[in-house]
């Protein structure tokens, strides 16, 4: 796992609910990060984070974790609009 800022970690810990997981991310060198994902409605916890996925169909990429990082969510001082399309667009084409 990478977060847009440069942090990396791990998904230490999965909280499986009926309608929801929440990913708990170990960063390295300290801290901890949360991500739920959701199976109605819009997924929550801290953006920018993305996962290595191997087998995507047009080969393997970062993808972003959570339909959260919309460009909405991500229009920050931290991240800024040319960062989420940045990587908005790493796995496409």
């Amino acid at each position: 796992m990478r977060h847009f800022d440069g942090r990396t970690g791990e998904i230490r810990k999965e909280n499986v609910g009926s309608a929801s997981v929440a990913l708990f991310i170990a960063i390295d060198g300290g801290g901890e990060a949360m991500i739920q994902l959701n199976a109605s409605g819009s997924d929550s916890g801290e953006t920018g984070w993305e996962w290595f996925c191997e087998n995507y169909s047009s080969g393997a990429c970062w993808l972003l974790l959570g339909d959260h990082n919309s460009s909405t969510a991500t229009k920050t001082k931290k991240y800024g609009e040319n960062q989420y399309r940045a990587a908005e667009n790493r796995c496409s084409g």
